[in-house]
């Protein structure tokens, strides 16, 4: 390649078009480009993306991904494209979660980079992100990534795509009601803010709101579900420019089964007074599923093992577990 001087869209935008809601908590594509987030994978998940980026058919990106739970930890598979044949990027992307210690959550990403600029020629590089993410309260989750921080170059003017590091903070203000706060671009001239609420106004729907800077803009959207589906869609503002639209389609199914069938402890401990802890420490439920659990019952209320099925991405694998485990009652008043 002799040249690639407009390298700059999606490569060196970091993150293509992430939704309205920063840092997002669900969806396989959520673990780009914070592979720490696999860390707490306990099912499998597949997700078609789509974004039009500026509201242009020639800037739109499209992609696929899957997750899924291993012996040694959650793996990630991401295939994006964006821009038309004339201009051609693509990005394949392998990543890998572990918890490291009890309450902390580290990943990586290896990724391979390629260019295809008619008149150019082609290129490709590697890339490797990092993520790491720490349980600090059962409120109050703290994250760092990095992205392509071997700082790759295409082109014989070496232009190099940008190492971003991003801090972000996720509080549960409530049951139901989920912040974020995070500060991209760590250690640069103009680092930007990112803030985002996501209010769950029923275990099948969700309404999203967020606000950035560098330059100053806002975003909003939804999320719906239905059993193991999710469909997301996702404004976002620019001040000088059209808006950019983001679609995403996922689907989540049971992971692996146990490998060692946990015997119910005598007595049962009641589900409600039970904590993240208390259900993320049974062998085959893992603590994103256990979050979901404590958020439903806190908000709606658990009568019977049979409401544990109207929890977000619930599967039957852990349902009998939940079930055989813990006591049931009447909801709290």
């Amino acid at each position: 390649m002799r040249r690639a001087g407009i390298v700059v869209l999606a490569f060196l935008s970091g993150g293509i078009c992430r939704a309205a809601f920063e840092p997002r908590e669900t969806g396989a594509g959520s673990f780009f480009p914070d592979p720490g987030r696999l860390g707490t994978l306990d099912h499998k998940e597949a997700a078609f993306s789509y974004s039009r980026l500026f509201s242009l058919s020639d800037l739109s990106v499209s992609g696929f991904s899957f997750a899924s739970p291993t012996r040694l930890g959650g793996v990630a598979l991401k295939v994006a494209q964006f821009g038309p044949p004339a201009y051609r990027e693509q990005e394949f992307s392998l990543s890998h979660g572990f918890n490291a210690f009890s309450r902390l959550n580290a990943g990586y990403s290896l990724k391979g980079l390629f260019l295809k600029i008619d008149g150019y020629g082609s290129s490709a590089k590697f890339g490797l992100d990092l993520g790491a993410r720490a349980r600090v309260t059962e409120r109050l989750d703290l994250s760092l990534a990095g992205e392509n921080i071997n700082r790759p170059a295409f082109g014989d003017v070496r232009e190099p795509v940008p190492s971003l590091w991003t801090s972000g903070m996720t509080f549960r203000v409530r049951p139901g009601l989920t912040a974020a706060l995070g500060l991209e671009g760590l250690g640069a001239a103009s680092p930007r803010l990112r803030t985002g609420l996501e209010l769950e106004l029923s275990p099948a729907l969700s309404l999203m709101g967020g606000l950035a800077s560098g330059p100053s803009r806002f975003s909003g959207g939804f999320r719906a579900r239905r059993k193991g589906i999710s469909l997301e869609y996702a404004y976002r503002h620019h001040p000088f420019l059209p808006g950019s639209h983001h679609m995403e389609l996922t689907f989540s199914w049971a992971g692996p089964a146990p490998a060692v069938q946990v015997p119910a402890p005598h007595p049962k401990m009641d589900i409600l007074s039970a904590t993240v802890l208390d259900l993320a420490a049974v062998h085959g439920v893992g603590e994103l599923t256990a979050q979901k659990v404590i958020a439903y019952r806190d908000r709606f209320g658990l009568r019977s093992a049979d409401d544990l099925l109207n929890v977000p991405g619930m599967n039957k694998r852990v349902f009998f577990l939940l079930k055989d485990i813990f006591a049931f009652g009447p909801a709290r008043p």
